[in-house]
């Protein structure tokens, strides 16, 4: 119980009954013993036939969950790497800020892999708040590491009310932009409107392939 985080007996009871059901674990009356089953057992009883898995250390059963998440997460992010490598093409992204507009600069290229929290919630059918919380968690207990992602769309003079004009003109993107004083250069006295990106994510977990 003190390896699971988990206090209450009563719990723990109920936490293996849900595992046996789902026949993850089993248990032998007789010895009174409980056993897991393999995860090749386990792979061919949910229809999984992925080749790849994820080391998991036994400390990390308090933050199993996060662990879970980071899995899924990083285990895209993993795909999206790959899918880059093996293509040809320049993978661009063209900011919320341009959608319908015909910017003169081309788009910039996507130079990093990371998920939006709507991504995310698709991805592993939990709210895109929840994921949001889990994603934090999951950066705490170290499985991956974000960077926050900011580009600059445009600059422009300083007015008391750019906030209610960039509300008025983009109020279902408005959420996504920051405006910076610009302090110094050629610009001092402007202010510089950036739109946040999605994050973007490292994976630190280590995957392998699976062995037969």
């Amino acid at each position: 119980m003190e390896l699971t985080g988990i206090s209450s007996r009563t719990t723990l009871n109920k936490r293996l009954k849900s595992l046996k059901t789902l026949n993850w674990i089993g248990y032998n009356s007789s010895s009174q013993y409980y056993f897991v089953r393999s995860y090749h057992r386990v792979c061919q009883d949910l229809k999984i036939g992925s080749k790849t898995c994820v080391e998991f250390n036994a400390g990390s059963f308090k933050d199993f969950r996060a662990f879970i998440f980071a899995t899924v997460v990083g285990q895209r992010i993993k795909a999206m790497e790959y899918a880059k490598k093996r293509s040809k093409e320049e993978v661009k992204f063209v900011p919320q800020y341009w959608d319908g507009t015909s910017p003169n600069s081309p788009p910039p290229l996507l130079s990093y892999n990371g998920l939006p929290n709507s991504s995310i919630a698709e991805l592993t059918g939990k709210s895109i708040s929840r994921c949001a919380e889990l994603k934090k968690l999951a950066e705490e207990a170290k499985f991956i590491m974000t960077k926050e992602k900011l580009i600059t769309v445009d600059i422009m003079p300083y007015n008391p009310i750019i906030r209610e004009v960039l509300k008025e003109r983009y109020p279902t993107k408005f959420g996504r932009f920051k405006i910076k004083a610009i302090k110094r250069g050629i610009n001092k006295g402007k202010v510089r409107i950036m739109e946040q990106l999605a994050d973007e994510i490292i994976p630190l977990l280590r995957y392998r392939k699976r062995k037969r």
